[in-house]
């Protein structure tokens, strides 16, 4: 069956609305999101330790922490 040109029109309509949707939902979700940087230098951390930081990717993405709304 050939659509009508109503319909394509609906369609369309209901596409953007939903893409528009999803793009709020994760600009809310990114800006929940913020980046933090390790503090370089705290308890028990040397000056050889911090020089092996940009080395250690191991728990690279407790760099960033998800706060809850």
């Amino acid at each position: 069956t050939i659509p009508t040109e109503q319909a394509i029109k609906e369609a369309k309509q209901k596409r953007d609305e939903k893409r528009e949707r999803e793009q709020r939902q994760y600009e809310t979700d990114m800006a929940k999101i913020t980046a933090r940087k390790k503090p370089t230098f705290n308890e028990g951390k040397t000056v050889e330790s911090a020089r092996l930081l940009p080395y250690d990717f191991q728990g690279d993405l407790d760099d960033y922490i998800i706060e809850e709304q």
